[in-house]
């Protein structure tokens, strides 16, 4: 018999393709699968009449079909299923993408209930592969996971929503009545089958309350742990600090200089640090932590630097080689795909000098946390963008040092703007530090929204640049143009340019010019080499996915064209935008969109006003209302399961909840590490 802690392997009617969708995205148990929840709803109760329809705006519609028609787009040759229906008001179309299925589901005077994006097509009012139910209905809709598509998982979650009775509470009784929350059996009945409003915000609130305040209970407790803990203190002088500067061809801004210093603060303790440092796209975070590299060196402490990355590694690996030319400082680069000390050396030969200490500097990727590495006399562990690391890779850091006893420093570093508040909510366990300007020397970037119809402006600004023997970098959403059924987004293709076929077009616009190729699924050493060529001024233009989204640095780029901008969110796109701008070289940034949704076009509107990526943030929660802060759940660096940060209330309350349970000494350890594997979230050093 099922019960609530049932493998999912245990359902019958589950095929092993589906399981092992499920198992990859950690959904393993019945329990697992309950707390998949919808990230939205679509109210079928609600419907709009034809004639009230607004161009750009989701809307449920009630109308009889009258006519279907079967065709083959001519230019890509795909399957398209074209409904006519009308109402009282008017008449609409609907179009489905390779669905041939639907032919059969669909007949000729059978009221239907749809919803989706309303455009215009050839002057006629029309949905793309909308929503459909053939009664009205509250229908939640999950994120797909490839083959499983969101009626899919609706429908296993209807199959075994009654097991939800074996669920333990796993919040106090006194925080239940305090807080008027329902209990965790009616949260997850109402959170998949909502009869109305009412149960959704009942049961939205209490699943986001428990999230959040188990998220900030455990950053609370891992904040007194650390208290407990040991680290190497580093010594601090000032003479290392000035000789250090003298390395640099440029002045620290004020803002780095009070960074250095709060990180110097704390490594000079005996406690270990455990620190965040934010700082917009080209604030210099960098410099900071070859700073704080410089004085561990002098202390004889070893240090390792994390990047995501094999490409953000090699760049990272070479720009601390250029700073420290003049020391005598060993510093090597380990990746999946090679180990460098100077020259190529065999990654057993890596691992025992790391055993030895005789690498200062230890750069890479996650190449660096397996199990056979044990480094000698590590004192700091340096994070980029730490929240593309798995959860069980960033446990890993504290077991790489030789000397269990000690527990290294550790600073996260972060280009994702994270309000303040949030921050210091959310990130209880650590210190948080912020570059909140940049380099004196920065001119600020030009950012203009193109129409497709004025894509020779930007052609003709690119030929300029290109005379005065600047780069450029053009952005696509996708590598290539595929058809998947299972992706609304994908449908809209026209929205969508992709690089292979970006690549062919510009290499045509620009015959005697250079033009590279990148996307993340080619050979290491492909894209190894055309970053270096593009950095090395070999490759003039380069066209690209989102590989480049954070970190690459290239001084020459002066223009970055975004295609099929609103398809990116707010942070992403200051990403990109942050990837040129890098010297004192005027600066642009073309974000070509050609939608004509509202709420797309504002949200670029947006990011042509503020350059500021902690403005934008804020403003991005502002904006957002029913969603998230955008570049944070993009980047993990907060992927909630339900939550929502635009919710301030609530996560003030989640906060008073959490400091109650530790104060009256409320919580279960398991209970936490139980909430915490469901819950994906940021784990830091303990």
């Amino acid at each position: 018999m099922l019960k609530f802690n049932s493998q999912l392997s245990e359902i019958s009617g589950l095929g092993e393709n589906y399981k092992k969708l499920f198992a990859k995205n950690g959904i393993l148990t019945i329990e697992d699968l309950l707390r998949y929840f919808p990230y939205k709803y679509i109210n079928f109760n609600r419907t709009t009449k034809i004639c009230d329809l607004k161009l750009g705006n989701n809307s449920a519609i009630k109308v009889r079909i009258t006519d279907i028609k079967e065709k083959i787009s001519h230019r890509r040759r795909i399957y398209l299923l074209e409904i006519v229906a009308s109402d009282a008001t008017g008449m609409i179309k609907f179009i489905f993408f390779n669905q041939p299925y639907l032919k059969n589901v669909f007949s000729v005077g059978k009221d239907i209930f749809f919803y989706g994006e309303v455009i215009e097509v050839k002057k006629a009012l029309t949905l793309r592969n909308p929503k459909y139910s053939f009664f009205p209905q509250i229908q939640p809709i999950y994120h797909t996971i490839q083959s499983l598509t969101s009626k899919k998982i609706a429908y296993f979650e209807r199959s075994i929503i009654n097991l939800n009775s074996g669920i333990e509470e796993d919040l106090p009784n006194q925080v239940l009545e305090k807080y008027q929350l329902i209990s965790i059996k009616d949260a997850i009945y109402k959170i998949h089958l909502p009869q109305n409003s009412h149960d959704i915000f009942t049961a939205y609130r209490r699943l986001a309350l428990e999230e959040v305040s188990y998220i900030i209970l455990n950053s609370l407790k891992i904040r007194e742990k650390i208290k407990q803990q040991t680290a190497y203190p580093v010594e601090i002088k000032s003479r290392y600090r000035k000789d250090f500067e003298k390395k640099l061809d440029f002045k620290l801004t004020t803002s780095q200089d009070k960074v250095i210093s709060e990180i110097q603060n704390d490594i000079s303790k005996n406690q270990p640090m455990n620190r965040l440092l934010q700082g917009d796209v080209g604030s210099g975070k960098t410099v900071v932590g070859a700073s704080v590299i410089y004085q561990c060196f002098k202390s004889g402490i070893k240090a390792v630097w994390l990047v995501p990355t094999e490409i953000l590694a090699r760049q990272q690996y070479l720009k601390l080689k250029s700073i420290f030319s003049d020391e005598n400082i060993n510093i090597g680069l380990l990746t999946s795909k090679e180990s460098l000390i100077e020259n190529k050396v065999k990654k057993s030969s890596f691992i025992d000098w790391l055993k030895k200490g005789f690498l200062d500097i230890a750069v890479g990727t996650h190449a660096l946390l397996q199990d056979s590495i044990e480094i000698k006399k590590l004192g700091l562990v340096i994070v980029d963008e730490q929240h593309r690391f798995g959860v069980k890779q960033r446990y890993k850091l504290k077991k790489i040092s030789q000397n269990q006893a000690i527990v290294p420093h550790f600073l996260s570093m972060t280009a994702t703007p994270i309000p303040r508040s949030l921050a210091l909510t959310f990130f209880g366990d650590l210190d948080v530090s912020q570059i909140d300007e940049l380099p004196k020397n920065r001119l600020p970037i030009i950012t203009t929204i193109i129409k497709d119809e004025q894509r020779e402006i930007v052609y003709e600004k690119i030929k300029t640049e290109l005379i005065n023997q600047h780069q450029i970098y053009i952005i696509t959403p996708l590598v290539e143009k595929k058809i998947n059924e299972d992706d609304e987004k994908l449908f809209d293709l026209d929205s969508k340019k992709a690089a292979k076929d970006e690549y062919e077009i510009i290499k045509k616009k620009y015959p005697n010019n250079r033009v590279g190729l990148l996307y993340g699924k080619m050979k290491y050493g492909e894209k190894s080499k055309i970053m270096d060529d593009f950095k090395a001024g070999k490759i003039e233009i380069l066209v690209s996915t989102s590989v480049v989204e954070v970190g690459v640095d290239v001084k020459k780029a002066t223009v970055i064209v975004i295609e099929g901008a609103e398809n990116f969110g707010l942070s992403q796109l200051h990403q990109f935008r942050g990837r040129v701008g890098r010297s004192d070289l005027q600066s642009y940034c073309y974000a070509i969109a050609p939608s004509k949704n509202p709420v797309s076009l504002e949200r670029l509107n947006i990011f042509c006003q503020y350059s500021d990526g902690f403005k934008l943030a804020e403003k991005d929660l502002q904006i957002r209302g029913q969603g998230d802060l955008g570049g944070l759940r993009q980047s993990g660096m907060m992927k909630l399961k339900i939550a929502r940060l635009s919710d301030k209330i609530l996560i003030k309350t989640a906060k008073e909840i959490a400091i109650e349970m530790i104060t009256n000494n409320l919580f279960d350890k398991k209970i936490i590490d139980k909430k915490l594997a469901q819950y994906f979230h940021h784990l830091h050093l303990e």
